[in-house]
């Protein structure tokens, strides 16, 4: 039996994956963002990896989505320009591609923007001037790295919204929204992992998994700060008296030689091999959708 079935849980309740978990945003207000979408803005979400930019796309996606009148195109691995136009006309399919019109209205979500050619900031700007799209929201890194035209600029002036690190607050509040009130996970212990996460809601997420499957599997119905040592390597908050300190003893010739060639050995490990489903999801990225 998988471990959260075995607490009651019908889905992994910290999955990080979007389509397997519906969860609510937390730290951030989406109303601003859908009703600048509404309104027929062009934003840009700028945060780095693990920020949420995920579960924020799939709320714009749920919220707008259904009439193919979303599309969605990831910049991970494009090769020269987007083509924007051609990305619209593929709502139709391959003939409609070919013999219909461009579509109007469309809400456009380019994810993983790092840079944008100057050839699609203009075609973009062209199609929402012509009402083509409705609105555009960009999800990047950083705005900066984009290169941003002055006209494109002057479209996303006090439309650049950046995603922040969550407060421990927060992190709690995202935690209960998953798991809800029950003991397994104590506002202690999230508070204490929360500490060695960066503050990012994606490692958070992580690590809870990986301690409370730990903890499932040695049958304790409670994440202990055992557990928390155990798995992560975080110490137990008891207090120790000061010890005086030990002068340390130096390390032989023959000795450094030796922890400097374990060193370098692994350096040189080969990488695992990456899993099919890890594969599956790298192509999945490389695709469009219409939602």
């Amino acid at each position: 039996m998988l471990w959260y079935k075995e607490w009651g849980f019908h889905n992994n309740p910290f999955s990080i994956k979007p389509a397997a978990f519906n969860d609510n945003v937390v730290g951030y207000d989406l109303t601003e963002i859908f009703d600048k979408i509404s309104q027929g803005e062009i934003l840009f979400l700028e945060g780095k990896f693990g920020y949420g930019k995920t579960t924020i796309l799939k709320h714009i996606i749920s919220r707008f989505g259904g009439q193919r009148e979303v599309a969605y195109y990831n910049c991970n691995r494009k090769k020269g320009d987007i083509e924007v136009e051609s990305v619209l006309k593929g709502k139709f399919g391959f003939f409609g591609k070919l013999f219909l019109g461009t579509p109007n209205n469309m809400i456009f979500l380019l994810d993983e923007v790092k840079e944008l050619s100057e050839f699609d900031q203009q075609e973009m700007l062209r199609l929402f001037s012509n009402g083509n799209l409705k609105s555009v929201v960009l999800f990047g890194p950083k705005f900066e790295l984009v290169n941003a035209t002055p006209d494109l600029k002057e479209k996303l002036v006090d439309n650049v919204i950046e995603l922040t690190k969550l407060t421990e607050e927060e992190a709690i509040d995202l935690v209960r929204e998953r798991i809800g009130d029950i003991k397994l996970v104590s506002d202690d212990i999230i508070k204490k992992v929360f500490k060695h996460t960066k503050k990012i809601p994606r490692v958070l997420l992580e690590n809870l998994e990986d301690v409370c499957k730990y903890a499932a599997e040695n049958n304790e119905e409670e994440v202990t700060e055992d557990h928390l040592k155990e798995v992560l390597g975080i110490k137990k908050s008891k207090k120790k008296k000061a010890k005086p300190k030990k002068k340390k003893k130096k390390k032989s010739k023959k000795k450094k030689e030796k922890a400097q060639e374990e060193k370098e050995n692994e350096k040189e490990k080969p990488k695992k091999p990456k899993t099919p489903n890890e594969i599956a999801e790298e192509k999945e990225e490389a695709e469009f959708f219409y939602y």
